[in-house]
């Protein structure tokens, strides 16, 4: 009986050397699809809590199911997007692809810096076959310039050969309209520019933001 003891409480004292030594990573938040404000927030506020730990690191984590895939690209292209945006006076926060499970989740962990940064898995890309056409996401809303829709829409390109994308532009004039397009199509590469159609629609709202670009996907 008292070597029982004695094996538990050294098992005891083992774990807790362990965990000392191994601190696990905190979870500062954890959340699902949102949109561009609350976004924004929640970035500000891990930005706080990092600059106020200078010992530690901070990186963003996506994860779920290929079921989930549209979702997790919603969340990262938000969170890329707002994450080292000019005037915050902060740099980027590494965005990492982690598990393909559950449910569309973007987390924010801090851990000591003598600790890697975790790899970054690789996701399937691929849209199933017999989706209907879909709106993907718009290049800029009346707060948030998302300015890496771009990098996404050339990836889902690259995964998907038979991927179109229809590109619809809010602009008043035909010359503005052809002159942003001419501007869009040196952010893709050629093989996806082959791939997107480009329209102009006049908006009917007189305070809509007459700069953007609605992408819709036609797999």
């Amino acid at each position: 009986m008292k070597a029982f003891i004695l094996l538990a409480q050294i098992l005891f004292f083992t774990t807790n050397i362990l965990a000392q030594a191994d601190p696990v990573a905190e979870v500062i938040d954890d959340f699902s699809v949102i949109e561009c404000d609350e976004m924004l927030a929640r970035i500000d506020n891990f930005d706080i809590v990092l600059r106020n730990n200078p010992t530690k690191n901070g990186v963003a984590i996506v994860s779920g199911s290929k079921d989930h895939l549209i979702n997790k690209l919603y969340l990262e292209i938000r969170f890329s997007s707002g994450t080292g945006r000019p005037g915050t006076g902060s740099p980027p926060i590494p965005l990492i692809r982690g598990d393909e499970r559950g449910e569309a989740r973007l987390k924010f962990l801090m851990f000591p810096r003598d600790r890697p940064i975790p790899k970054s898995k690789t996701w399937n890309l691929t849209i199933p076959d017999g989706v209907e056409p879909f709106f993907f996401h718009t290049d800029a809303d009346g707060i948030c310039s998302y300015r890496t829709v771009y990098k996404y829409i050339g990836e889902l390109a690259n995964a998907n050969p038979r991927l179109r994308v229809n590109a619809v532009f809010s602009r008043e004039s035909r010359p503005q309209f052809q002159k942003a397009v001419s501007e869009l199509k040196s952010k893709f590469s050629k093989s996806t520019v082959g791939r997107i159609r480009f329209f102009r629609q006049r908006s009917d709202y007189p305070f809509s933001d007459t700069n953007s670009v609605d992408f819709w996907l036609l797999p």
